[in-house]
């Protein structure tokens, strides 16, 4: 069977996560699709080659706010743009700012639609259940399939928004499933064993610089450890996304044994990973963290945030830990258990990234796309 996914995800341009899954789900034999993204009145869109993107400048900033008029606003948008009869389904990115477009269409159109509930959607959005709670659950029960790329999202949304009586049915056209990272790391996984690390333990953290990451937390306790004598260097690789970031890095420059890089590429970043020994991201909140797959590819053990994006798709003693975001304590007790496990957990985590290819994800989001 041909199918021609519609993809409605208007934060397609936040993350190059969205680009992938399009262009993974585009590479399938049999499987095309275009992508629906709206945009800002005032956004500055630059001309862009990809002939499956549908941009339109539309929103205001007040359209936040009221989902059901701008989910009204965007169908007849979309209406004029493209022939609802060439597509076979729908793929909505996310629950509330996606999802609820999907809906209308699938009302109005007889579309199946998909949606996958994200960090924003839970963190954001469902911080006001009372506010949300029906509009989600309208579009839960209206959804062909449901995908979690975190397996604790779906305990928490039902938790939040859905009645006993519908929880089974939730909970049968739910598929949890990880996003997948870019392929360059799964054609450079790292191929020989990595060395047992000395003294002082090289800790890596690579992503953006703001509040929600909590790199304090790797910092201070880090520096509670090396009061004594030095046992632990940090390298900070990334760059500032708001005020917290920015005072951050400028203050980092105090603690001699923390190394900011700065934004790196590629193949820069190989090489960076491939000299640390231990990967730590502890976030407060994540929807996924696709870093955190790029170090298990060169060996890595990870250190990730319990009950977020990355946590529960691995056994957790397997490829490193999940700690609590607010404990310096269980930070070091893993740090010290993956130590002495080094060997072990360095080798599994390569051995299992390809779990993470996009290949394999895309696959899961068919199957359940075709069951």
């Amino acid at each position: 069977m041909k199918h021609n996914i519609l993809h409605l995800n208007s934060n397609f341009f936040n993350s190059s996560v969205h680009n992938e899954i399009v262009e993974s789900f585009n590479s399938l034999e049999n499987v095309e699709g275009k992508v629906f993204v709206p945009r800002l009145k005032y956004d500055n869109i630059q001309k862009n080659e990809k002939d499956y993107l549908i941009q339109k400048k539309c929103l205001n900033l007040t359209d936040k706010l009221f989902l059901s008029h701008r989910s009204e606003k965007l169908y007849k948008i979309l209406n004029k743009e493209i022939n609802f009869s060439d597509f076979t389904s729908i793929l909505a990115h996310s629950l509330f700012s996606n999802g609820l477009l999907a809906r209308k269409i699938c009302h109005r159109t007889n579309l199946n639609y998909t949606v996958i509930v994200t960090n924003t959607d839970i963190n954001l959005y469902l911080k006001y259940p009372f506010m949300f709670r029906k509009i989600a659950l309208d579009i839960l029960l209206d959804a062909e399939k449901i995908f979690f790329t975190a397996p604790f999202y779906l305990s928490e949304l039902i938790d939040k928004v859905v009645p006993g009586k519908y929880e089974q049915k939730i909970r049968n056209k739910t598929i949890i499933t990880p996003f997948g990272i870019n392929q360059y790391w799964l054609d450079n996984v790292l191929k020989q064993e990595r060395k047992i690390p000395t003294d002082p333990l090289k800790i890596l953290y690579v992503g953006k610089v703001n509040k929600n990451k909590n790199i304090k937390l790797i910092v201070n306790t880090l520096e509670r450890e090396n009061k004594s004598h030095l046992q632990y260097r940090l390298q900070i690789v990334g760059y500032a996304t708001d005020k917290y970031g920015e005072k951050f890095l400028e203050n980092i420059n105090k603690y001699a044994w923390v190394s900011y890089l700065g934004k790196k590429g590629k193949k820069e970043l190989l090489d960076i990973y491939r000299n640390a020994d231990i990967f730590v991201m502890t976030s407060f909140k994540e929807s996924f963290g696709l870093v955190y797959g790029e170090a298990m590819s060169q060996g890595l053990p990870v250190v990730y945030t319990v009950k977020q994006g990355f946590d529960g798709h691995f056994e957790e003693d397997s490829i490193g830990y999940a700690v609590n975001p607010y404990s310096s304590s269980e930070l070091i007790d893993v740090l010290k258990i993956i130590r002495m496990n080094y060997s072990k957990m360095s080798d599994s985590a390569r051995n299992e990234v390809n779990k993470l290819s996009w290949e394999n994800v895309v696959q899961n989001f068919m199957q359940g796309i075709e069951d």
